[in-house]
């Protein structure tokens, strides 16, 4: 435990489909408050076609450390839904701002099976994020094509870090923010951020 609190980086791959089922209660005993974890990378190593990776990750946001600054993510699910995307989007969505359980994070890479129309329009998801995540600066998201894997492509965030998605396609965004926070007139409280974001590229067919 002790190293692990001291790590900064972390990569997480398993053979055995249960993890990933279960990755929230893996992660608890992994990782505390105390963590001062940088850079979480969780790659997906085997097919399941009766999961929702989404969920997965959903489940697992309350026990990532708020400290994090790069998250990458393969999830193997084959059966992927909007109420995934929406119960994720509930996890990083606090009432209160002060309280965001990934307020530092700034890179997001996501590498899984995606429903029908977000597939198709990947910048569906890409903006959600940039809006409800203020720290975020570039978004990578790799949809899979059912339930099959291509082999990892290695590029690089603005860190010089590698990180590897699979090359069927990935398309990346730069995020742009306008003025941090607006009050509103006659209101007691805070408007949401002003975001938008910049597609930097569309990879396609890599070869590695």
């Amino acid at each position: 435990m002790k190293l692990v609190e001291q790590t900064q980086s972390l990569k997480v791959a398993s053979s055995d489909p249960a993890f990933y089922t279960d990755l929230n209660r893996h992660f608890v005993c992994l990782l505390n408050s105390k963590t001062r974890l940088d850079r979480l990378e969780i790659y997906g190593e085997v097919n399941l076609p009766h999961v929702d990776s989404m969920s997965v990750l959903a489940d697992l946001v309350p026990h990532l450390p708020k400290v994090i600054r790069t998250l990458s993510v393969t999830l193997p699910g084959g059966r992927p839904s909007i109420t995934g995307i929406e119960s994720f989007f509930a996890q990083i969505s606090p009432e209160e701002g002060d309280n965001h359980p990934l307020s530092r994070l700034e890179h997001v890479y996501l590498s899984m099976q995606l429903p029908l129309q977000i597939a198709l329009s990947p910048a569906e998801l890409a903006l959600p994020l940039a809006r409800r995540l203020p720290s975020l600066e570039l978004i990578a998201i790799a949809p899979h094509k059912g339930s099959q894997f291509a082999a990892p492509s290695h590029l690089g965030d603005p860190g010089g870090n590698g990180w590897e998605m699979g090359v069927d396609r990935v398309d990346v965004w730069k995020v742009n923010r306008g003025a941090r926070w607006k009050i509103v007139p006659d209101e007691d409280r805070d408007q949401d951020q002003v975001a938008t974001i910049v597609q930097l590229g569309n990879f396609a067919s890599v070869n590695v």
